[in-house]
């Protein structure tokens, strides 16, 4: 930034933002410093006669974080620089101010990194702060000046600096590795203290990361100095691995779910949770591909070219995954049908038993109700029970009379409405 007369990256966005009105959040992101930064790890390795012997870490940006960037021996080929942190809005401002004027950081990089990773969870940074409210549009191959590697919220940007040559990984690490937890308890490796466990089965995507660089072989390591970008591979491929294993828990889960015995009572809710895992990893995926091949090179046996031949058939894994997710779908749907049709029979024979009670309660009432009509009409008055002139024989003859009328009233009404057909 020396050339450019600015006294911090801030400042130089800040002026750039004057021309690129898109550029005005990141120049408002580093103005603000979040509430506590949170912890930004810096790791700078070396690679030395093909081989990484030489590594640095850093937690805090400052004095010795400066001078080990400028420190740089001339027999060191490549160098490869990896700023790791949790959330964007607590990113440490003054590692960004020193890890870009140190390299005179495209500001597109860091704007297209820390806005395509701003999530809704980070509960930390206010509304007025935030970026795009929709997931910006993809850039086209000749746009792009990174490698855009993401797994849901987490993920890498990494651009390849050639003068000299350099790589720069933004990590964010938001969430742990599900394929570096076996044989580990959860909440074990959540936890704040996991130096006793091997780094490369630390749950944190950037220290896999860097693990795998520091075990690269010497071929690949001078093959990596040649083509840069293959610096990137390990974490490709733990990206792949990552999606493989999430794919394979949740196709075993599938299978648990939705077996034939089980499939009428699965919820709906784990069928459309488990489409649109499928489908993001589906879109993790194609960007990754995009991205890698927009700097892959040309050789159809480059690491790069081999990996996105692994990428690859993790899409058709996954397709056929949802596949089985259709056919778990039509077998709910199909057994929920039979479970309702069951249901609408069990419904009708009550209605039919209910109705069968009802026209027996009818029938009772063509016997009742006329003698008790007649029972309301003379009372107690009957001159045996000593209240009245009437003798009882007559309430007798009456209510003889009116149950011959009713019953013949039925009866005829009974032949006429089946002579109609309606019984």
């Amino acid at each position: 930034m020396g050339e450019f007369g600015f006294q911090s990256y801030r400042k130089y966005v800040e002026h750039l933002s004057l021309d690129y009105p898109e550029l005005e959040w990141l120049s408002n992101f580093l103005s603000y410093s979040g509430t506590t930064p949170s912890v930004t790890r810096v790791r700078i390795i070396d690679s030395i006669g093909s081989r990484f012997l030489k590594m640095q870490d850093f937690l805090t940006s400052g004095k010795q974080l400066s001078e080990a960037l400028k420190s740089r021996p001339d027999d060191i080929p490549t160098r490869v620089v990896i700023v790791s942190y949790i959330q964007s809005w607590n990113i440490d401002r003054d590692v960004i101010n020193t890890i870009g004027m140190h390299f005179k950081l495209d500001p597109w990089f860091l704007w297209g990194h820390l806005d395509h990773y701003y999530e809704s969870d980070e509960a930390l940074c206010k509304n007025r702060h935030r970026g795009f409210q929709q997931k910006p549009v993809e850039p086209l191959p000749s746009e792009r000046v990174s490698v855009e590697i993401a797994l849901g919220s987490a993920g890498i940007s990494a651009t390849i600096l050639s003068s000299p040559s350099t790589v720069v990984v933004f990590a964010r690490d938001s969430r742990p590795c599900v394929s570096s937890l076996s044989g580990f308890s959860k909440n074990k490796l959540r936890g704040s203290d996991v130096s006793d466990l091997p780094e490369y089965l630390r749950d944190l995507p950037s220290s896999r990361f860097k693990a795998s660089l520091m075990k690269l072989t010497p071929d690949e390591v001078r093959s990596a100095d040649t083509k840069l970008v293959e610096y990137i591979c390990p974490y490709a491929q733990f990206l792949a691995v990552e999606i493989n294993t999430r794919v394979q828990q949740l196709a075993t889960q599938l299978e648990g779910q939705f077996t034939v015995a089980n499939a009428g009572m699965a919820k709906t809710e784990i069928l459309e949770g488990s489409w649109a895992v499928l489908h993001d990893h589906q879109l993790y995926l194609s960007a990754a591909i995009n991205s890698l091949s927009a700097f892959a090179p040309p050789e159809p046996t480059s690491r790069i070219s081999l990996l996105l031949e692994d990428y690859k058939e993790l899409q058709q894994r996954i397709e056929q995954v949802q596949q089985d997710l259709r056919d778990y779908l039509n077998r709910h749907v199909s057994m929920m049908s039979l479970k309702e049709s069951r249901l609408g029979v069990e419904a009708s024979s009550r209605a039919i038993a209910q109705a069968g009670s009802v026209n027996r309660l009818t029938k009772l009432a063509f016997v009742f109700i006329p003698l008790s009509f007649v029972s309301s009409i003379f009372g107690m008055n009957f001159k045996e029970l000593g209240t009245g002139r009437l003798s009882v024989w007559i309430f007798g003859a009456t209510a003889s009379l009116v149950l011959l009328v009713t019953l013949i009233v039925f009866v005829v009404s009974r032949i006429s409405r089946r002579n109609r057909g309606v019984l």
